[in-house]
């Protein structure tokens, strides 16, 4: 097996691994979700580089209803792998704790087009701010 497959299989491998540990939040504490969301998000980028056939090919050839679906289905897990990263750094109190503060100017003002994507979990309702204020 040439050299590239098998880093491509590692890297697949590891993102299969990190997965379940991910969503083992409370087993494996906050500290530890934090930074194998940041290796996970990193792996996940580094595949898109090693396998750029996906995108290269994305708009050539044929589209069967199971090419549609299948490419709908990758299109929305990208949107959502990418949503991600960016809410963990916005909620996150170790790694990038620095942003936390930021978050409290960031989200209000964007809430109109993050909440509908969940990019910010932190607003609530009108008339139920966390500082009293309502919208307005």
């Amino acid at each position: 097996m040439k050299a590239k497959k098998i880093r491509k299989i590692i890297i697949d491998t590891a993102m299969l691994i990190l997965l379940p540990l991910l969503m083992a939040y409370s087993l494996i504490g906050e500290t530890a979700h934090e930074w194998l969301g940041l290796t996970m998000f990193l792996l996940f980028i580094l595949h898109h580089i090693m396998n750029p056939a996906w995108l290269k090919t994305l708009f050539k050839g044929r589209y069967t209803p199971l090419r549609i679906y299948l490419t709908g289905v990758n299109v929305l897990l990208l949107i959502v792998m990418v949503l991600q990263p960016v809410s963990g750094i916005m909620m996150s109190k170790h790694i990038f704790h620095f942003f936390r503060r930021r978050r409290d100017v960031l989200c209000p003002n964007g809430s109109s087009a993050s909440v509908p994507l969940g990019i910010c979990p932190d607003v609530r309702p009108c008339g139920q701010s966390r500082r009293g204020a309502s919208c307005g």
